[in-house]
């Protein structure tokens, strides 16, 4: 089995029943009853929170502020707040590939950041030297330089403008940072991208009202759109001139068949991302299946969307 497969069977293994059943009833009564008569459950709870706490504050403020750590401790903070708040069952589509920068440590109930290396990098250089008669592409590149369960971050800096590239789709991009971790035979790379805004975004909040049939996503879902009511949505952007939206694009690689088996481009706004991705993890239900039609239709509209958005 993939060793991402792996990681996520062990994540929710386990995991609390889905929030509404009589299942989850059961068990909530049962832990409330064992926490008000155990006093010494109610230490053990508070000195966990009490190092959980300690623990994500030093991994958040442990950084050299660069995008990539930024980005990282975002989803650091997500994943974390619903799991809390909402449980694992909560975990957004984008958890199925950003999980490979976490550990999950079970006893405790929270996500830690992987130790992190950061570089400054030059990317007129390193495309330059991509491009060259030097440099093969192969699998001893990877082993003799990526070790195992730890994130390389490679920041590019302030000059964001120095290499433009465009898409078959004829969307300009810029790169802001890099973060790539190998875990075992598989490898994860998370590039912070910008894409020239040629307009400003239009949607209609009518079109957002968001619905789930995951009784665990319901009341986050709820609150999303009571915030659209009142809130603009609006672009974030990786430049100071605000002319590049953040674009955060994820792959993963098989480094036995070295090949991508998932691929994902989230456009990110201040109030959610708009993904597409050509894993199909995400589109079914517990027994494997499509949950619905429409999940069906979806997914197969983003094989194609994020193929023409990466090509």
């Amino acid at each position: 089995m993939k060793s991402n497969l792996n990681r996520r069977n062990e994540i929710f293994e386990g995991v609390l029943p889905a929030l509404g059943t009589k299942e989850f009833a059961e068990f909530t009564e049962k832990f409330e009853n064992n926490y008000n008569n155990n006093p010494e459950l109610k230490e053990v709870i508070r000195k966990s929170k009490e190092k959980v706490t300690r623990s994500l504050e030093a991994q958040y403020l442990s950084s050299c502020d660069f995008i990539t750590e930024k980005t990282l401790r975002f989803f650091l903070l997500e994943f974390n707040n619903r799991a809390w708040q909402y449980g694992l069952r909560s975990m957004p589509i984008m958890f199925n590939i950003m999980e490979a920068f976490f550990n999950y440590r079970k006893p405790e109930i929270y996500f830690e950041l992987i130790e992190d290396e950061n570089y400054l990098i030059s990317y007129y250089d390193f495309i330059d030297f991509i491009t060259s008669k030097n440099f093969n592409e192969n699998i001893k590149l990877i082993d003799d330089n990526l070790s195992s369960d730890i994130i390389y971050n490679f920041n590019i800096g302030k000059d964001l403008y120095e290499i433009m590239f465009k898409t078959d789709t004829n969307d300009e991009f810029i790169v802001a940072g890099i973060s790539i971790i190998r875990r075992n035979h598989e490898v994860t790379v998370l590039v912070i991208t910008g894409k020239k805004e040629v307009e400003k975004l239009a949607i209609k909040k009518e079109e957002l009202v968001a619905h789930t049939s995951n009784p665990n996503k319901v009341e986050m879902f709820n609150q999303f759109n009571e915030s659209i009511k009142e809130t603009d949505i609006e672009y974030e952007y990786i430049d100071e001139e605000k002319k590049y939206i953040k674009v955060v694009v994820a792959c993963r690689i098989d480094l036995n068949t070295m090949t991508i088996d998932a691929r994902y481009v989230a456009e990110e706004t201040n109030l959610m991302f708009n993904i597409v991705t050509d894993e199909i993890d995400g589109f079914l239900n517990e027994n494997a299946e499509f949950s619905t039609e429409n999940h069906r239709e979806l997914y197969q509209n983003n094989q194609a969307s994020v193929m023409s958005r990466m090509n």
